[in-house]
C-alpha cells in the first residue's frame, strides 16, 4: 500500500480558505494579548483579567479593586506593577457581581492587601471566591529618611586622668611661721568623688637659709581644711640653699556625708626621705571621715616652726594630678 498524500486543493478552494483562516488567527492574536496599556496610574484603578498595570501610588495611597471571581475569569491573571511609591497600593475585590459560596470574595482570606515597596504582585483568580496573590520581587531600597531627633545626654563618665592644677611662683615664706600652700589649694565639685578615687600632689620648693638659728619645717596633706597627714622635719645646720620635692597621695576610699579618706606625705632632698604615715601603716589606722557631699579642698602646706631672721621658703612649682578609680 503506497503513501498516503493530500490531494492538491483546487485554486478556488485555497482561495476560499485564506479567508476564515485569517480571520481565526486574528482573533487568536488579540486573545493572546495582555489587555491594557502602558500608561501609569495614580489613582483608583479597576483592572480587567488578563491586565498588567503600572501604579504609581502617591503619598495619599490609591485603590486596585479587582473584579469579582467567577467562572468568566478562572485561571486567570491581574498584575500590578509597583513603581517609585509614595503612599500604599491597597488592593480589594470589588464587591459588584455575587459572592462565593463562602461569602464575600476575598484576596487569600483577607479583605484587602496593601503595599507599599516598589515591585510586582499579580493575582489569580480561582472563579469562585477568591483572588490568590503572587508577589514579585522587591524593588530597590528607597531613599533614607530624614535624620531623628537628638536623645537624651547620657550620664557623665568616670573621671579621667590628667592635670587638674599646676602652678609656679606660689609664694615665699620670710621669717614667719604662716603657712605657704605649695598646691594652691584645689577644690573639687560637690557630689563629683567616686569611691576609690585618688589625686596626687608634687611641690618643689627652696628653703633659703642665711642666719642663725635652729628651726624645722611642718608638712600637711589637708582634706577639706583639715591635716590628713603631717610631719616635722628638722631643717639644715648650714647656710645655703636647699631644694626639696614634697608629695602628697590623697585616697577616697567611700564617698558620701560619711566619706573616708587616707593620705600619704613623702619629702626628699639630697639627704633624706621621710612619709607620713609609713606606707606600711594600714589604712583604716589613719583613714578619717569627711563629707563628699559638699566640695572638698585639697592642699600641701609647709610652714617654719620658728620665725627666724635670714630664711625663707619657696615655693617654685606644684601639680596637681587625678587618678581614675
Amino acid at each position: 500500500m503506497g503513501l498516503f498524500k493530500v490531494p492538491k486543493l483546487p485554486a478556488e478552494l485555497q482561495k476560499w480558505l485564506e479567508g476564515p483562516f485569517a480571520q481565526i488567527f486574528g482573533d487568536l492574536k488579540v486573545a493572546l494579548q495582555r489587555p491594557g496599556n502602558i500608561e501609569v496610574a495614580g489613582s483608583t484603578y479597576r483592572p480587567v483579567p488578563g491586565e498588567v498595570k503600572r501604579v504609581c501610588p502617591p503619598a495619599a495611597g490609591m485603590g486596585f479593586v479587582l473584579p469579582p471571581p467567577g467562572p468568566e475569569n478562572r485561571a486567570q491573571t491581574i498584575t500590578a506593577i509597583i513603581e517609585r511609591p509614595s503612599g500604599a497600593l491597597r488592593v480589594f475585590v470589588s464587591a459588584d457581581g455575587p459572592a462565593g459560596p463562602t461569602g464575600r470574595p476575598t484576596i487569600d482570606g483577607d479583605e484587602t492587601r496593601s503595599y507599599s515597596t516598589a515591585g510586582s504582585v499579580s493575582f489569580l483568580s480561582n472563579g469562585v471566591d477568591k483572588w490568590s496573590e503572587s508577589r514579585g520581587p522587591a524593588g530597590a531600597a528607597g531613599a533614607t529618611g530624614a535624620t531623628g531627633a537628638t536623645g537624651a545626654t547620657g550620664a557623665t563618665g568616670a573621671a579621667g586622668q590628667g592635670a587638674l592644677k599646676s602652678s609656679a611662683g606660689l609664694g615665699t615664706r620670710t621669717n614667719s611661721t604662716s603657712v605657704l600652700s605649695l598646691a594652691g589649694s584645689y577644690s573639687v565639685p560637690a557630689g563629683t568623688l567616686a569611691a576609690d578615687q585618688s589625686f596626687e600632689f608634687e611641690a618643689h620648693f627652696v628653703h633659703v637659709r642665711t642666719g642663725a638659728g635652729a628651726l624645722s619645717l611642718v608638712f600637711h596633706l589637708l582634706v577639706a581644711g583639715t591635716s590628713r597627714a603631717t610631719f616635722t622635719q628638722a631643717s639644715q645646720t648650714f647656710n645655703g640653699s636647699y631644694a626639696y620635692t614634697v608629695k602628697g597621695f590623697i585616697k577616697f576610699l567611700t564617698v558620701g556625708a560619711t566619706g573616708t579618706v587616707i593620705g600619704n606625705l613623702v619629702m626628699q632632698n639630697s639627704a633624706f626621705v621621710t612619709f607620713s604615715p609609713a606606707y606600711t601603716t594600714n589604712s583604716a589606722a589613719h583613714g578619717t571621715t569627711v563629707d563628699t557631699t559638699a566640695a572638698v579642698t585639697l592642699d600641701v602646706q609647709v610652714n617654719m616652726d620658728t620665725a627666724v631672721a635670714n630664711n625663707s621658703i619657696i615655693c617654685t612649682y606644684a601639680v596637681l594630678t587625678a587618678r581614675t578609680p
